[in-house]
């Protein structure tokens, strides 16, 4: 994995672990305790997404041990639960909902997949749950949910942004290959 993407992962995760814990609101008792702040990673870890989901999980990593050899966040460590989805919806869905209601986190990196994403945006806003995303469809964002935090660009703009760097360089005729995932789709229909 080419280290400047690393890099910047890295600090996204940072950024939005610090976030995230600018909006926790500690009990006494767990703040005595140090129990851990707990975060959910429902995360495509086998399957073929899987490099999205282990690209993230190392970057979290990186990232939880970093703030863990510093003593945490306000005095207390973070601990990630990570839950395999294989790149399948349903399988992502269980895994938010085992995550919310069963591991009771307070908040959740992911999921990765914008079809999971935007799938389980109800659960989450309902759970009131702080989110971060790295999905990039739009509809993840637009309109803006209250609990949802989209760290990546949205697909529209970097189309946008390609097609206008095409016509500046006198391209005029651009192929493009998509996979199969929500996101794939999503960009096949822009290209056309």
């Amino acid at each position: 994995m080419d280290r400047k993407f690393m890099k910047l992962g890295f600090l996204v995760v940072i950024a939005s672990i610090l976030v995230c814990s600018l909006v926790i609101v500690d009990d006494a008792k767990a703040q005595q305790a140090k129990e851990p702040y707990l975060f959910g990673a429902p995360y495509p870890l086998t399957g073929k997404f899987s490099i999205f989901g282990i690209s993230n999980q190392q970057a979290v990593m990186y990232a939880v041990t970093e703030i863990n050899k510093k003593g945490g966040i306000h005095g207390r460590p973070v601990k990630v639960i990570w839950y395999d989805d294989e790149g399948d919806v349903t399988k992502g869905l269980m895994n938010v909902r085992r995550l919310i209601e069963e591991d009771k986190v307070h908040f959740l990196l992911g999921p990765v997949m914008s079809g999971t994403t935007i799938a389980a945006t109800p659960i989450i806003q309902k759970a009131e749950i702080p989110t971060i995303v790295p999905s990039a469809a739009i509809e993840i964002t637009e309109p803006p949910k209250k609990w949802i935090f989209q760290y990546t660009t949205p697909t529209i703009y970097m189309h946008d942004e390609i097609m206008a760097h095409c016509k500046q360089i006198g391209i005029t005729k651009v192929g493009m290959l998509s996979e199969t995932s929500y996101l794939g789709e999503s960009n096949a229909k822009l290209a056309r």
